[in-house]
């Protein structure tokens, strides 16, 4: 299941189409389509629909998230959750809870329901401004040190510096956090038009 807080549900399926290499995103947001791409993308549309694949945009409450978790599990033997991002989760204190606070409720609830249901949670995480044009680290992890606490592993995107913008970025991968195995580093190709991660290459 994946749960969008930030872009409707129509726009992460233009991202599927682009990333099963349909056509570029661009093309496909502006409805700049030939024929034959029309096509494949009308009939990856359905095999998409077919697919063991929920996409969930709007829910921004964490509990009504995990109310929609635990059906999509008691339904559908959900095993997996990718929720983008966590800065758009609201939790149910008041006014007054310090941020922090807030967010570490909101990691431990989630964390929580990982166990209960045996199921994989994805949480998308911003980094703090200073992480810009740096490379990151888990003390750079935006709004609490509880996420770092609560997650079993913590992976960090940091974007190389290209003077090139016609080829793609290359994206370093850092493995900061492993509760169960190494950590470690991996150099990525990005590519935007088709938002995919490509070619791995061990650093």
């Amino acid at each position: 299941a994946f749960f969008s807080l930030e872009m409707r549900r129509e726009e992460v399926l233009d991202r599927l189409l682009a990333f099963e290499g349909v056509a570029q995103v661009g093309q496909i947001r502006g409805c700049h389509l030939r024929d034959e791409q029309l096509s494949d993308a009308m009939s990856l549309r359905k095999t998409l629909s077919q697919a063991p694949l929920s996409i969930y945009d709007g829910a921004t409450n964490i509990a009504l998230l995990c109310s929609m978790i635990r059906r999509e599990k008691a339904v559908r033997g959900l095993s997996m959750v990718v929720i983008d991002y966590l800065g758009l989760l609201d939790m149910d204190s008041g006014g007054k809870t310090p941020r922090w606070e807030r967010i570490g409720e909101i990691t431990r609830a989630l964390k929580l329901l990982a166990i209960e249901l045996n199921i994989t949670i994805l949480l998308a995480v911003q980094l703090n401004r200073e992480g810009d044009r740096t490379v990151p680290s888990l003390g750079m992890l935006r709004d609490s040190g509880s996420i770092e606490q609560d997650a079993d592993r913590v992976l960090l995107l940091h974007p190389c510096e290209n003077k090139d913008s016609n080829v793609e970025r290359q994206i370093i991968a850092i493995l900061a956090k492993n509760r169960h195995g190494r950590i470690g580093k991996v150099e990525l190709n990005f590519s935007g038009d088709y938002v995919r991660f490509y070619g791995s290459e061990t650093a």
